[in-house]
C-alpha cells in the first residue's frame, strides 16, 4: 500500500510520501513519514499515523491519496490460454487488422492472506528483530515475512561469507513465490525492493548481496496399500492423498537446505482413514540439498495397490 498526504500549507514537512511500517512503535524518530494497516478480521483496513513522537502527525486538513492492490490471492493466477479474445487495431503501415491476444503460460505471482501457520513461525522472530536486521535470524525474517510492490512474496535464507576478508558481507539467497506449491527465480524487481527494505535497518558495516536461491525439482512415485472392499472408492482416496502430497510440499512448509525425507511423506499419508500403508518408490529414504538450495515437488504418480 502507498500513501501520498497532501497538507494544507505546502512546505508543511508532514506533505508528501509516506511508508508503511509493521508497527509504529518501529519509528526511530518524530519526523519519520511512516504509517501502518490495521486490518480486522473481514479484511477491513484502518490507517494508523504517528503522533509526533513515534513518527509525525499528518495535520487537520490534510487530504490523503491511497493506491492499494486486492485481488484473489493465488486463486487469481490463471492458466494458459484463459485470456484468448480477438481485437481490431490499427496498423500504422497495412491499416486495420485483426489479431489474437492470449496469454500463452499460466499467471504467477500474488499472495494469499497469511496463514496461522506462517505467522506463528516468523512473528516471534519479527517481533524479536524491532524492525532492524543484525543477526542471520533477522535477515530470515525479513526475507520470508517480505511482500514486494506488486504483492508477491519469497522465500529466503541468509549466510555469511566463510573467509576473513568478507565476514560482514551477507548472501541473502531468495525465490519468488510463484503458487502455494512452485517457487520461481525472482525478478530482478523482487530482489531490488528486498535490498530496499534491508539497507536502512541493517548495521553500517554490513554489506548484503541479493542472490538466486536453487530449486531442486523432484519426481515421486507413490504407492497406497487399500482394502480391496474400498474398489468403489478407489478415486476419492486417490484424491485425499493427493491432496496430502501438495499440502506436504507446500512453500509454506519447504525451507532452504531442508532434506526430503520419504517416510515424513508416508507418515502424512497413512494418517487418511481408509490407507493401510504408503510407500515412496522411487527415491532414498533422504535427499539431501546445499544450503541454498529449497526441494520442490515437480510430477508425481499415486499408484493404488487393493489388499
Amino acid at each position: 500500500m502507498q500513501v501520498y498526504v497532501t497538507t494544507p500549507q505546502a512546505d508543511d514537512p508532514a506533505q508528501g510520501a509516506y511508508t508503511q511500517v509493521n508497527r509504529l512503535y518501529s519509528a526511530s524518530g518524530t519526523d519519520d513519514k511512516i504509517f501502518q494497516v490495521i486490518s480486522d478480521e473481514n479484511y477491513a483496513a484502518t490507517l494508523l499515523f504517528g503522533d509526533n513522537a513515534l513518527g509525525i502527525s499528518p495535520p487537520a486538513g490534510a487530504s490523503f491519496t491511497v493506491i492499494y492492490r486486492v485481488g484473489g490471492g493465488t486463486r487469481g493466477n490463471i492458466g494458459a490460454g484463459v485470456i484468448n479474445v480477438e481485437t481490431t487495431g490499427e496498423l500504422s503501415v497495412a491499416g486495420t487488422s485483426t489479431f489474437t491476444t492470449e496469454n500463452i503460460s499460466a499467471a504467477t505471482g500474488g499472495a494469499s492472506a497469511e496463514t496461522a501457520e506462517h505467522a506463528k513461525k516468523y512473528a516471534p522472530y519479527t517481533f524479536k528483530r524491532q524492525d532492524r536486521v543484525v543477526t542471520l535470524e533477522d535477515f530470515v525474517a525479513i526475507g520470508n515475512t517480505f511482500r514486494s510492490k506488486q504483492g508477491t512474496i519469497g522465500k529466503t535464507t541468509a549466510v555469511v561469507r566463510d573467509a576473513f576478508s568478507s565476514g560482514n558481507i551477507i548472501d541473502v539467497y531468495t525465490l519468488e513465490r510463484a503458487n502455494d506449491v512452485t517457487l520461481q527465480k525472482a525478478s530482478t524487481t523482487f530482489k531490488k525492493e528486498l535490498l530496499e527494505e534491508i539497507e536502512p535497518k541493517k548495521m553500517l558495516t554490513d554489506e548484503v548481496v541479493v542472490v538466486d536461491g536453487l530449486i531442486r525439482t523432484l519426481d515421486i512415485v507413490v504407492t497406497i496399500r487399500i482394502d480391496r472392499e474400498l474398489k468403489s472408492i478407489e478415486s476419492q482416496i486417490e484424491q485425499e492423498t493427493k491432496n496430502v502430497i501438495l499440502q506436504y510440499f507446500n512453500v509454506d512448509n519447504s525451507e532452504f537446505g531442508a532434506p526430503f525425507v520419504s517416510g515424513d511423506l508416508t507418515r502424512e499419508i497413512f494418517r487418511l482413514p481408509h490407507v493401510r500403508f504408503a510407500t515412496v518408490d522411487n527415491l532414498p529414504d533422504v535427499t539431501s540439498v546445499d544450503f541454498n538450495e529449497i526441494i520442490q515437488l515437480n510430477n508425481f504418480t499415486i499408484n493404488t495397490v487393493l489388499l
